[in-house]
């Protein structure tokens, strides 16, 4: 997304967010004001310094770049902002750190996954839609999964058990990855044997369940290393779907971890299918 301000208020705003983010409305942004007070550049990455949309909490900003506009004098006129959403900051950080990871191990192996990691970048930032196909989800997993992979070797292994019939649904984007991140992260890299993450989906007559399942059990709740991209992944899909669905969270310890996303199913008179 993309703002311009005067010294007081938006003048225009494009992008994500926009439904809140109104031109006309008064800077209430703290960062805004510092930049135009102090006459700096001022980056809030959403992770060494924090940022959070002061005009709506669902907002999926995540990250603000505040450019202050001079004029010939020296004077600031205004600002320019540049804003990131909060799924994209998280897939991008984890990322980078795997291959940073795999770098040091194996320079030759890292090589090889350039092509990934650049696949990944580019469907990363192109991807502007609030709403995309679960196989354009899939698809992007699916370069993420192939450097995890390559990271952890033999140590991890990925089943996807998707019924085909659903690869048209309709979804938030970035719902799944931040289930699978978590998986492997905080549960089956913790493991001395061998991790497995599977993707499956189960069909009912009323809604469509999604299930990122993990054989670590390491799930602890909505802690500060897990909570927030959770809350965000529900909180997209109750605002999509419904208060009726969203992401559900199980686990038993030690032995396995759920995290299950439902919503609608498309056709509410659709046969019965488990995959």
């Amino acid at each position: 997304a993309v703002s311009i301000s005067d010294r007081d208020k938006i003048l225009a705003f494009v992008g994500i967010g926009s439904d809140h983010h109104l031109p006309g409305t008064p800077i209430s942004s703290s960062y805004t004001r510092e930049a135009i007070d102090e006459a700096k550049i001022i980056y809030a990455n959403g992770y060494d310094i924090t940022y959070s949309c002061s005009l709506n909490d669902n907002c999926r900003l995540g990250s603000v770049l505040v450019i202050p506009v001079l004029d010939g004098h020296e004077q600031v006129l205004g600002t320019i902002k540049l804003y990131e959403p909060k799924q994209k900051l998280f897939s991008t950080f984890n990322t980078l750190n795997t291959i940073n990871a795999v770098i040091r191990r194996d320079p030759d192996q890292a090589r090889a996954l350039i092509q990934h990691l650049s696949q990944f970048f580019r469907r990363n930032l192109s991807q502007q839609s609030d709403i995309i196909t679960l196989e354009e989800e899939l698809e992007h997993i699916n370069d993420y999964l192939k450097i995890e992979l390559a990271r952890f070797g033999d140590r991890l292994t990925v089943d996807i058990d998707i019924n085909p019939g659903l690869l048209s649904l309709k979804l938030p984007p970035f719902s799944l990855q931040p289930l699978i991140e978590n998986a492997i992260k905080h549960g089956t890299s913790s493991l001395l044997a061998c991790g497995n993450v599977t993707i499956s989906s189960i069909t009912h007559p009323d809604h469509i369940e999604l299930v990122v399942s993990d054989n670590a059990g390491n799930y602890r709740g909505s802690s500060e290393a897990t909570g927030l991209g959770l809350k965000i992944v529900d909180k997209r899909l109750k605002n999509m779907f419904g208060q009726q669905y969203g992401l559900l969270m199980s686990c038993q310890p030690q032995q396995w971890t759920k995290a299950t996303i439902t919503m609608p199913h498309p056709t509410a008179t659709s046969d019965n299918k488990g995959e």
